[in-house]
């Protein structure tokens, strides 16, 4: 058995795809490509950039497959890919804009661990102070919340 020498990069890890099937044509979509996925009755719609899939799956098995430090399940029915939030919202729970204008709840249980899943992601610019009012900062852009 070979041993790596230096660990995997990012870009080898952002390879690993999902394989959709549509009509008889099959789909190779990035993880990367992954905006969020939206559960609705047995049936998981996944957006991906430039197209939705539709998955008789779970998702549960969707957040199984998703690398976490990518992924966040932010509510009952959402997964979101951290790397597309342009917003985050303050309220009880509060809400996420993704990067193609859609907005999504968080659940209040979810929210604290969401916040400080959000701020730790490696690779990213994000700044938060934990009180009443959130001030993130997002790539270019920064937005008070």
């Amino acid at each position: 058995m070979e041993t790596l020498q230096q660990p995997l990069s990012l870009p080898v890890i952002l390879k690993q795809v999902i394989i959709f099937s549509d009509r008889g044509k099959r789909y190779e979509v990035k993880f990367e490509d992954i905006m969020y996925c939206v559960a609705e009755g047995s049936y998981t719609f996944v957006h991906a950039k430039g197209r939705i899939f539709v998955s008789s799956r779970n998702l549960k098995n969707f957040e199984t497959l998703l690398p976490e430090w990518l992924f966040y399940r932010i509510h009952h029915s959402h997964i979101v890919n951290t790397a597309c939030i342009t917003e985050v919202v303050n309220g009880r729970g509060g809400s996420v804009t993704m990067s193609d204008g859609k907005i999504l709840e968080i659940a209040a249980r979810r929210k604290m661990g969401f916040l400080k899943s959000f701020r730790l992601k490696p690779g990213t610019d994000r700044n938060f102070n934990l009180s009443r009012t959130f001030t993130f900062r997002l790539g270019d852009g920064a937005f008070l919340i």
